[in-house]
């Protein structure tokens, strides 16, 4: 989308690189990401040696071919990875001992590295031809509720190690993607996010904003902080605005990373009008912080494959690939005049 100060993206799977989805993908975006097959349980087999799914292959063979960019989603997460991570091979839980602190602490970096490892070999350098520019390193780890003094999530992650996981998860990842497989005549090519949903809402957002400040305090090499924006329409504008604006002091760069906004059903043409209008509004408000925002990226690429089209037509093309009211909106707002 030519109008756009930055990359703007979709997130896909391999239904997406072919035919007329394919080149409608290519012409509307510049940027794409694995909308589950980069997920942890997408690199192993039932037995937990290492088989990235060929989706993966598919994705990145299309990125490269195609000049598009890959933002990688995600390294580290409490759902969709293998449940062997947390337990001894007996299946019993690990604990939070020295001992098992010390097997998953191994097991996370051997994550890290295989998966960098496996991309680089197959698609080149970091930095250097592969599309590669980013990844999610950890995912939603912020605490649905206000329960705990630190905000965290009890994943099995935090179960085992702590907050620490997330410095090492970064530390790993940083190691792994912009040294040992990056291209000597780059700097650091990919760029490392932390990842949360509901970041428009007050109380997570300043738990999410404690928990990055004390990374950033601590030395952790946080490239960026992502706001997932799964909203609706009556949540405001300015609450995305607000959202972007509170990280801005920090020394992070900002993405919208899995946008979607249905219009509630039944779907109707006011609706679909509505729809219009807010992402003309959302776009504005993201074109007027272009300085700070790493890509904007949209959950999915048409209505008939969002996972909240039961709720909706979120997106910006309908199931026939066909442009809405969403897409002129997008236009608009990236096309409307700054505020004086």
């Amino acid at each position: 989308m030519d109008a756009a100060p930055f990359p703007l993206g979709a997130a896909i799977d391999q239904r997406e690189t072919t035919g007329a989805a394919g080149q409608a993908l290519a012409h509307h975006f510049t940027q794409l990401t694995a909308e589950n097959h980069m997920k942890p349980e997408a690199w192993y087999a039932d037995d937990g040696t290492f088989a990235p799914s060929p989706q993966i292959d598919t994705l990145m063979d299309y990125a490269q071919a195609r000049g598009l960019r890959v933002y990688g989603h995600v390294l580290v997460w409490h759902n969709q990875t293998p449940p062997w991570f947390f337990t001894h091979p007996d299946g019993t839980p690990l604990t939070a001992d020295a001992a098992d602190q010390q097997i998953l602490r191994d097991r996370l970096r051997s994550h890290i590295d295989a998966v960098a490892e496996y991309l680089s070999d197959g698609w080149g350098e970091f930095g250097n031809g592969n599309p590669v520019v980013a990844w999610d390193v950890v995912n939603e780890v912020i605490d649905k509720g206000t329960g705990f003094a630190d905000g965290m999530r009890r994943s099995d992650w935090y179960r085992v190690l702590g907050e620490e996981f997330i410095d090492i998860a970064f530390a790993y990842a940083d190691e792994a993607f912009n040294d040992r497989h990056a291209s000597p005549a780059t700097g650091r090519p990919v760029a490392l996010f932390i990842n949360e949903f509901d970041t428009e809402t007050a109380d997570k957002q300043d738990r999410y904003h404690a928990l990055v400040s004390r990374l950033l305090e601590r030395g952790v090499r946080v490239d960026g902080v992502g706001h997932q924006m799964h909203v609706a329409l009556d949540v405001p504008v300015e609450s995305l605005a607000a959202a972007l604006d509170r990280f801005a002091a920090l020394p992070v760069q900002q993405a919208v990373t899995e946008m979607d906004v249905p219009t509630g059903v039944p779907v109707t043409p006011s609706a679909l009008d509505e729809q219009g209008r807010y992402y003309e509004a959302a776009f504005r408000t993201f074109r007027e912080r272009a300085d700070v925002l790493f890509s904007v990226t949209l959950w999915g690429f048409h209505d008939g494959r969002s996972w909240r089209d039961a709720h909706g037509a979120p997106l910006l093309l309908d199931e026939r690939l066909e442009a809405k009211p969403a897409l002129t909106g997008v236009l608009a707002g990236l096309r409307a005049p700054s505020p004086s």
